[in-house]
């Protein structure tokens, strides 16, 4: 049998626990990553004794990994904590001063209820790299990194990747567990700087295209196909979209991790089917998974999405079932080291426990199965086990169970896939075939349909949601329950198939 290698396990770990523990901060940042170079190069020169080349010869290479891990992570946050800092909006938000922005387009614009009755407002994430407050010889200038919201009446057709500047009111938002971050209010009409790429904008057209070719469909349909394709959220009514948080569906209208796995398993497929040798292969599939970030918009979840995504495709590319865990520990590494923010992003969680549950629990449950039984099981068993994986990290935010997700995500299981796949051939037939567009929008809204009647359905079912210990306590008393459960269902298939001895992945 096949070991697992968890090698990379620590490294993953230590340095999510550094970045969670010190983002934001510069001077506890550079101590850390001081302390834990001296450790590192201490362990070093107690690996060349002869005493630790026998006793510590397999646990030492892992302890100075993590604490490179620690080094580089510590490093990453001392300089972006330097850069999100903007002492210029900090004091307009206080004095109600407005100051002129320029700002990266990081997100599409979404609609927001008019005030009064008045203009349509849009909303718009941008990234603020530079900040003017002040007029004539007196203004003063700040070049930042930092997210923001901004809010304004123009702001309808811009283009993510676009560079613009405008007048805004600041409004400072707080910490909410990432970047001190602002609300920028009453933009002026923006000015533009640099256009968006043309990659960007076919990305934007085949979005808007995709939105066209839906809106003959019910609202349900309409709302549910972009966002289950491209996670294009805009028009899903405020009732579906809270009936699919209390049934545990909202990950289908978030891209995630089971986007691209689908994606690059289709292109893996044809490919094959086609007899492409294996590098040429893994290539096409590469660049057709980078085409669908890009689509998709590549702000940092959709690249968490995408990393988490790719493991099981990186693992059969290399043809071995033991290398998804180190692949994924080495992209959760690498995104921490790209954003250390993301160490306190609940999305980073939730994808990486999903992954997790799936890549560790889809061999210890499936086995030996063959056939249409295993077919049976994996469509039973990997929403199951992206479900319990995720329900600790999800009582952590709210603390609820919701007790139907299983039967609705179970449910709702067999038509995602064709949903996705038709969702997105209709987003990229919508620019040279709107008529083709349509129809394929229309085959994937009777999928979304489907999904649609079953959160409406069991959000209706009695006790959806129920109360549960809050915080640390809660999730750990779930996971010695979970852990309970597994146990029992292992121990069950393998007596039903006639097993015995200890699995070992």
């Amino acid at each position: 049998m096949t070991r697992t290698d968890v090698r990379l396990v620590p490294l993953a770990l230590a340095t999510w626990l550094t970045a969670a523990l010190l983002v934001g901060r510069t001077v506890p940042a550079l101590a850390v990553a001081g302390a834990a170079a001296l450790g590192a190069a201490g362990a070093l020169v107690r690996a060349r004794g002869r005493r630790a080349r026998r006793a510590g010869r397999t646990a030492l290479p892992g302890v100075v990994l993590a604490l490179v891990g620690v080094v580089a992570v510590a490093g990453v946050v001392a300089a972006d904590a330097h850069a999100a800092r903007s002492e210029l909006l900090a004091a307009a938000a206080r004095s109600g001063e407005r100051v002129t922005v320029d700002v990266l387009v990081t997100g599409e614009p979404r609609a927001l209820p008019s005030a009064w009755g008045g203009p349509d407002r849009y909303g718009v994430d941008v990234r603020v790299e530079r900040v003017r407050a002040g007029v004539g010889p007196g203004a003063r200038t700040e070049d930042v990194a930092l997210p923001a919201a901004l809010v304004g009446v123009r702001w309808a057709d811009v283009v993510v990747g676009e560079r613009l500047r405008a007048s805004v009111a600041v409004v400072a938002r707080g910490h909410d567990g990432r970047r001190a971050r602002y609300d920028l209010r009453g933009a002026t009409t923006p000015r533009s700087l640099a256009p968006a790429g043309p990659l960007r904008r076919g990305a934007h057209g085949v979005r808007a295209g995709l939105r066209t070719a839906v809106a003959g469909l019910p609202p349900d349909a309409a709302g549910l196909v972009p966002g289950i394709a491209v996670g294009d959220t805009s028009a899903l009514p405020d009732d579906l979209a809270a009936a699919m948080r209390t049934t545990g569906l909202t990950h289908l209208t978030a891209v995630s991790g089971a986007h691209f796995s689908l994606v690059g398993a289709l292109v893996l497929a044809v490919t094959a089917a086609l007899r492409v040798p294996r590098g040429p292969r893994v290539a096409t599939t590469v660049v057709v998974l980078a085409g669908l970030v890009l689509l998709v918009g590549p702000d940092p979840s959709v690249l968490r999405a995408a990393a988490t995504g790719g493991v099981g495709l990186l693992a059969l590319a290399v043809g071995r079932r033991g290398a998804a865990v180190p692949a994924l520990a080495g992209g959760v590494t690498v995104l921490l080291l790209g954003d250390p923010w993301l160490a306190r992003s609940a999305g980073l969680a939730l994808s990486v426990a999903a992954t997790a549950g799936l890549v560790v629990g889809g061999p210890l449950v499936l086995g030996s199965l063959h056939g249409a039984r295993r077919w049976l099981a994996a469509a039973l068993a990997a929403p199951a086990l992206a479900q319990l994986a995720c329900a600790p990290v999800l009582v952590l935010l709210t603390p609820s169970l919701a007790t139907w997700s299983l039967p609705a995500n179970v449910v709702a299981a067999p038509v995602v896939a064709p949903t996705t796949v038709l969702g997105l051939g209709a987003a990229l037939v919508a620019p040279v075939a709107p008529g083709a567009a349509a129809w394929l929008a229309t085959l994937a809204g009777h999928g979304a349909g489907w999904i649609a009647g079953t959160a409406r359905t069991v959000a209706a079912w009695p006790a959806a949601s129920l109360p549960w210990l809050p915080g640390l306590p809660g999730a750990a008393l779930l996971v010695a329950a979970e852990a309970l459960l597994v146990v029992a269902v292992v121990r069950r298939v393998r007596r039903a198939r006639g097993v015995g001895g200890s699995w070992d992945p």
